[in-house]
């Protein structure tokens, strides 16, 4: 964490000293917004940060808080009047998703008619709010996180708040890998595929799930003439994925799918029957089941194309 990553934020931000506030700012996009060329409608704001103000009681947090909120965009807030572009919460260990996204309540009509309609949470309030007002900072404070369940919380979100993971074109660790013979994938399309199936398919948790940078496909430190890392060719980091992935697949995710009623599977129980299996035959045969291969789908086959043009053009 460097100074500049807080800009004059009134708080002691370098290193986690004890009995001091410390800030974590997420996500490095800067807050910005425009006009769009010929027109008086100001464009959406773009990028956002999330940030976790963290330390002992009476550090500074909600002070700290304040200050941010008046640096970006909103100079007269105070969090004792309070304003509409600011909502607040309060998690607690009994606090979940429904009640951060919003959840079906039943309505009793006029004439005695019982209805469900859905009650918006905090996060869809806020976020109707920056829907409303594109050319404006909108602020989700979320106190107390450390005494909830975050991925209770959070659940999906979790992925679409970690902007670097699903902002693909400038994603550098996006190499080609071989789930089969010339059937090449991006990692960024395998991975995210991989984590909707541990979850809607398989009927697992989100801790289940991995990472974007899980594998680091670098090679070895190397970069472009424009900075940029260097990747690992195709058949180098396919042998990463078999190396570092597949064990965590087979141990954590497809041997704990077997303990739920889901019926789907993440490999061909008709070719694997190990690990031995597993590890010889991927990268060379088809190993994963028919209900995962269906979701990585059209994916796959496109980039098989353009894998096939490659070596024709070699």
């Amino acid at each position: 964490m460097r100074k500049d990553d807080v800009g004059d934020l009134p708080i002691d931000c370098i290193g986690m000293l004890k009995g001091k506030t410390v800030t974590t700012l997420v996500d490095e996009d800067s807050f910005e917004f425009s006009s769009q060329t010929g027109q008086d409608i100001p464009k959406a704001v773009t990028g956002g940060k999330n940030v976790i103000f963290y330390g002992a009681p009476g550090t500074g947090k909600s002070y700290g808080i304040k200050y941010f909120i008046r640096e970006n965009g909103l100079p007269d807030y105070d969090p004792k009047v309070g304003n509409p572009l600011v909502f607040r919460v309060t998690l607690h260990p009994e606090y979940d998703y429904s009640d951060l996204v919003g959840q079906l309540r039943p309505s009793v009509k006029e004439n005695g008619r019982v209805t469900y309609e859905l009650a918006p949470g905090v996060f869809t309030s806020a976020l109707k709010k920056a829907v409303e007002n594109p050319d404006k900072h909108v602020f989700l404070i979320m106190e107390e996180m450390s005494r909830s369940n975050v991925a209770a919380v959070f659940g999906d979100l979790f992925q679409l708040l970690d902007r670097d993971a699903i902002d693909l074109a400038h994603f550098t660790n996006n190499a080609k890998i071989e789930i089969a013979t010339n059937y090449s994938i991006d990692w960024a399309v395998f991975y995210q595929s991989l984590n909707h199936f541990i979850v809607a398919d398989l009927g697992l948790a989100e801790d289940k799930q991995i990472g974007p940078y899980f594998i680091n496909f670098q090679d070895e430190g190397k970069v472009d003439e424009n900075g940029q890392p260097v990747l690992v060719d195709r058949k180098q980091a396919t042998e990463l994925v078999r190396d570092k992935l597949l064990q965590y697949l087979w141990e954590d995710v497809a041997k704990v799918a077997q303990n739920t009623f889901v019926d789907k599977k993440l490999f061909d129980d008709q070719k694997i029957s190990c690990f031995a299996d597993l590890y010889d035959k991927f990268g060379h045969e088809q190993v994963f089941s028919k209900e995962f291969v269906d979701e990585l789908g059209i994916k796959v086959a496109k980039v098989k194309k353009e894998a096939d043009f490659e070596h024709a053009e070699n």
